[in-house]
């Protein structure tokens, strides 16, 4: 593992700028707020020296390389002395050259008169003017890849959300979340691959019941000066040699020095200043030692802890406070003459008509408009979709494309671009050359996918549903799970497509979902008795497809196999019987993996359990999937049938 540790002390500074944004008062360009106490200050910074961010950084550091606490969902400024930050009505808004590019989404009603005030602790609050008490949004609750003392992780019962980190660093992609089975445990996403971790009790707090974790202010009397790490491969990089004749010698050399981060002493003094670089830790001998500076005996002096780490390859999980973002650069495809929104390349509808000449090469129809093929920046191939229906207006559903577009995972389809104006509304995703999943199941004309290759694409689904809904800032239920929207890249990596359209279409979402009558064998019970949906639907949706995948057929096909007149319920009879290889696709002839044929029958009938409370969650699928955990004998399902016998027979029209 590669660890940038970053140990930061600040002293205290009078303030001589204002730390309130009033309304009608924007803040622009280079101004700034500072706190009261003159540690912190906001405005617009630029880690690279060419984009700009709004964020919070400490005001008077020397650092080369300053931490930044990223606000505004990490949307960049391009052009830095036209984009402003201003309040209206309680809602803070991020504007360039007359465009809104980001909004505060604030939970309740704010009076006309509510400012936002960045406060001595770095938390930056909008509150009503009269009662400072009356908070309405504040930074706190909406961390990116960095967590200040005084802040917490976890589930917020008053915002309703799970607050966590993330960072998006090539090749990595980073989610850190609280784990609520275990005491101060958390749970590291690497990629669709967890990785469980413990803090050190002097370092969070438990509040609400143990759902939140706050993180302990350094200036809370703290014993610990060093904590001793055992290193595998040599020492970390940049080492500094000190004159030193002993081992307390030399950590008396680095507590001298207010940015000494580490010191080891063997044959001889050696510390580093700011940063370590390079850790690799063992568990067992021989190692290195090192002594990794956690606190400081003058409490006078010490302000701020930050840690900062950045993830490597080896599976060894360190205490983490905090993940430092790196942002993922556009990708190269994006056309040089699209404007940029955000994350997105904004294409003009005349540039779209180009690029798919005229929309004429078809690739397809879904649930949610048609497809056409394109090509942009000379020579990228992109997929173009043509949504139906108008959705929100222009002005939500830019604001709801950037949302969309900042989900990126390597098993779902990426989004470009967007193109708005008038009554379209077209998306440009990155073009999937092996097409969607049903065209390789139910083709007599495709090649035959191998089991191996079925079970990866199995499990890779389930990392990319798994990251929807317990990754992302807002948990996202893509509603419509089914062989056509699971495209397949040049190396058949599955990727999932069509998530977050609840979120572009707002209300003729369920209305275009419920429409469409082939979907009808995916949606899971809720959806036909009305009842509250949850991601739980798409585990059922899941379960079904499963079965599709393992069989090579269409679950909404009619069978006549004894009694049973519908392919899922006769494969969970077949299951509970352990006869699972009867129902394998003909085509592979028996050449799969008996054990993994078996988990894979017994989780789909786990996902397709009438009672939402008995299906399994995604990552509970991808453990047993995994092998990780074992899978017991599922009960029968009933809803299947029950489907049959309340919808019309031609919803079901093959008969084999």
């Amino acid at each position: 593992m590669i660890l940038n540790l970053i140990i930061l002390f600040l002293g205290s500074h009078a303030a001589s700028a204002s730390n309130t944004l009033f309304p009608g008062q924007p803040l622009s360009g280079s101004e700034t707020l500072v706190s009261e106490n003159g540690i912190f200050e906001l405005g617009f910074f630029s880690p690279s020296g060419t984009k700009h961010y709004l964020g919070i950084r400490y005001k008077n550091i020397t650092s080369s390389n300053p931490v930044n606490f990223w606000l505004g969902n990490r949307i960049p400024i391009t052009n830095f002395l036209n984009a402003t930050l201003y309040i209206d009505a309680g809602e803070l808004y991020i504007e360039e050259l007359g465009s809104v590019l980001w909004t505060s989404n604030s939970m309740k009603n704010a009076s006309d008169t509510a400012v936002a005030v960045i406060l001595n602790t770095g938390n930056f609050v909008v509150r009503d003017q009269l009662n400072s008490s009356m908070v309405v949004w504040q930074s706190f609750d909406h961390p990116a890849d960095a967590l200040l003392p005084g802040a917490w992780l976890g589930l917020d019962m008053v915002i309703g959300a799970n607050i966590l980190l993330t960072l998006y660093k090539p090749p990595y992609n980073c989610t850190l979340m609280i784990d609520q089975s275990r005491k101060r445990g958390f749970i590291m996403f690497i990629d669709g691959h967890d990785y469980l971790g413990t803090f050190p009790d002097w370092m969070v707090t438990y509040e609400e019941n143990g759902s939140l974790v706050r993180l302990n202010d350094p200036e809370i009397p703290n014993e610990i000066e060093f904590m001793k790490l055992h290193l595998g491969q040599g020492f970390p990089d940049n080492p500094q040699n000190v004159t030193a004749a002993t081992s307390e010698e030399c950590q008396a050399a680095c507590l001298s020095e207010c940015f000494c981060a580490a010191y080891s002493y063997h044959s001889g003094c050696k510390i580093w200043h700011s940063m370590l670089l390079n850790l690799t830790l063992a568990d067992n001998p021989p190692y290195t030692e090192i002594y990794m500076r956690i606190g400081s005996p003058n409490k006078s002096r010490l302000h701020i802890l930050v840690f900062i780490l950045i993830f490597g390859s080896i599976a060894v999980i360190l205490v983490m406070l905090m993940l430092l973002l790196i942002y993922k650069k556009r990708s190269s495809c994006v056309a040089s003459q699209a404007k940029m929104e955000g994350f997105l390349a904004v294409y003009s509808y005349a540039q779209v008509k180009k690029a798919t000449r005229n929309l004429s090469d078809k690739l397809g129809e879904g649930s949610f408009g048609s497809v056409f093929k394109g090509t942009i920046a000379g020579s990228t191939i992109v997929a173009v979709k043509k949504l139906k229906g108008l959705g929100h207006t222009e002005k939500q559903f830019r604001t709801e494309v950037q949302t969309v577009g900042m989900i990126q995972h390597t098993n779902l389809v990426r989004l470009l671009g967007f193109c708005t104006g008038g009554t379209r509304r077209l998306l440009v995703y990155e073009y999937m050359p092996n097409g969607s999943l049903d065209s390789h199941l139910f083709s007599e004309t495709s090649r035959v996918l191998s089991w191996n290759l079925r079970h990866r694409i199995v499990i890779g689904i389930a990392r990319g549903l798994a990251y929807l809904h317990e990754e992302c800032r807002d948990s996202i239920i893509h509603c419509d799970i089914k062989p056509e929207n699971i495209l397949l890249d040049a190396e058949l990596c599955p990727k999932i497509a069509d998530f977050g359209m609840a979120k572009l279409l707002g209300r003729e979402f369920s209305a275009v979902l419920t429409s469409i009558r082939g979907t009808i064998g995916y949606l899971a019970p809720e959806w036909i008795s009305g009842q509250p949906i949850t991601y739980k639907a798409d585990v059922y949706s899941f379960g079904v497809l499963l079965f599709e995948i393992i069989s090579g057929r269409r679950s909404t096909e009619k069978i006549q196999h004894g009694n049973h007149r519908y392919f899922p319920l006769y494969a969970a009879a077949k299951v509970n019987e352990g006869d699972v290889l009867c129902l394998l696709d003909d085509r592979l002839e028996g050449n799969a993996s008996l054990k993994e044929l078996d988990v894979a029958c017994r989780v789909a009938c786990w996902c397709i359990q009438d009672d939402e409370i008995h299906r399994p969650s995604m990552r509970q699928v991808i453990h047993m999937l995994e092998g990780i955990v074992g899978v017991e004998l599922p009960p029968i399902p009933a809803s299947f049938q029950n489907l049959m016998d309340g919808y019309d027979s031609d919803l079901y029209s093959v008969e084999v």
